[in-house]
């Protein structure tokens, strides 16, 4: 059986997974109060009720050893992490421990559930989202004068219109770009990273079948529309390899024949090569830009990854152990060289926040997790799952979203080692109703 629409609108805990999604997607104002108070109290509270009606539905147990260690975990560090600058930020402190029971009621009532559900959701969005593409291409006025009555506004961002099920770029903002398709996302870049995870699972769990597999065009296309640095090169790097490791010699040799002038192709494109050459020579060094960021008048600069990246390796040698805590205004680079840059990638965030003891104990578990998927999935090399991870979080800090909370903890959030390894073909969803 398929999902559809109607059985995610009419079964809560489909419908409770959907607004996770959407939740990780952060779209509009309302799907970002999960990771901080944007002002609004009724979106803040909306996610704790979604959660409490999740809860008493799926009487969930919080007693379960496994939850314990992390959440006990998560709270040593906040001591200690508060002992060595000064008292957390209460409000932040609160959001990382709902993040966790959030992420911990998923995975305790979807358990290995969660990929498929993902998967078949974001294909379904997709769907929708390369129809909305398709016509602001074709009619740009048409989501102009259909937009303002029903989508939030998002004129200041990349995507100017978001209407839930998908985003309208912003075609004032983004006259270079305007063919590409932001998805259900704020931005075509976030967007191409929620569908190569989808990606990569719609793989696994076909193992490798291409012919007749409906769900892995809607996704590659989604993810060609998007023309994003980071899902061209996850394509490249991760989900190509993770394909090639799982074939037969003879076609493996087929599929490198044709991904070497394919990817020697993508990489000549101009809005490929011209960002690839951004990132290596950016209009600063990072010496000119930290001198220059105090002629800046901008409220907050974003430096390129590679600049990101370095200013994140100066936060963490300036605190290795536990890291800067919750608060950036706390960080090396916030404190000592400008509160205006804001540092967007998740790879080295991670370390940065938490420290390399408690970081490098999250990242064990995420990749025992990942490790673990070749039993389950039964095919090789699911450890580029987690290399997946890594390079979309070059981009986005994933590590503090519950959706993927539950995806990379689920060796020990939830029931993994337990459960059925070869389910059969309906219960995977229809069981959690």
């Amino acid at each position: 059986m398929e999902l559809t629409w109607k059985k995610i609108f009419s079964n809560y805990n489909l419908f409770y997974f959907f607004m996770m999604i959407m939740y990780a997607a952060q779209g509009n104002e309302w799907m970002r109060n999960m990771y901080g108070f944007t002002g609004n109290i009724f979106a803040l509270l909306l996610p704790v009720i979604l959660t409490g009606i999740f809860c008493v539905k799926n009487k969930i147990n919080f007693r379960k050893p496994a939850f314990w260690i992390l959440f006990i975990s998560h709270i040593i560090w906040w001591v200690a992490v508060s002992f060595k600058g000064g008292m957390q930020n209460l409000s932040l402190t609160l959001f990382m421990f709902m993040q966790l029971c959030i992420a911990y009621c998923i995975a305790q009532v979807y358990r290995t559930n969660v990929f498929k559900l993902y998967e078949q959701i974001v294909t379904k969005l997709s769907l929708i989202c390369l129809f909305v593409w398709a016509i602001n291409l074709a009619v740009p006025s048409f989501w102009d004068t259909i937009c303002p009555y029903f989508a939030f506004d998002r004129g200041d961002s990349i995507a100017k219109y978001n209407f839930f099920f998908a985003s309208v770029l912003n075609l004032d903002a983004t006259n270079e770009v305007w063919y590409r398709n932001p998805g259900f996302s704020w931005e075509p870049g976030m967007n191409a990273s929620l569908v190569c995870i989808a990606i990569f699972i719609n793989l696994a769990q076909n193992h490798f079948k291409i012919k007749g597999n409906k769900n892995l065009y809607i996704l590659v296309v989604a993810l060609l529309s998007s023309f994003s640095t980071t899902g061209y090169i996850c394509l490249i790097a991760c989900i190509f390899p993770f394909v090639l490791l799982n074939q037969k010699k003879k076609y493996g040799v087929i599929l490198v024949v044709i991904l070497i002038p394919l990817s020697l192709w993508l990489f000549q494109l101009d809005f490929m090569g011209k960002k690839i050459n951004e990132l290596q020579t950016s209009d600063y060094t990072r010496t000119e830009l930290i001198d220059n960021l105090k002629y800046h008048d901008r409220a907050v600069l974003v430096p390129q990854r590679f600049d990101g990246l370095a200013f994140e390796w100066m936060n963490i040698m300036h605190d290795p152990i536990l890291g800067y805590g919750l608060e950036t205004k706390d960080s090396y680079i916030s404190s000592e060289v400008s509160d205006i840059l804001s540092l967007s990638n998740g790879t080295l965030k991670l370390y940065a926040k938490y420290g390399l003891v408690f970081g490098g104990f999250l990242t064990v578990v995420m990749f025992l997790t990942c490790w673990k998927l070749n039993h389950f999935w039964n095919c090789k090399a699911c450890w580029l799952f987690f290399v997946l991870y890594e390079f979309i979080s070059v981009s986005y800090a994933f590590f503090y979203i519950p959706l993927f909370m539950a995806f990379f903890y689920l060796y020990i959030l939830g029931d993994f080692r337990k459960q059925n390894i070869a389910p059969k073909k309906d219960r995977i969803i229809y069981k959690i109703a």
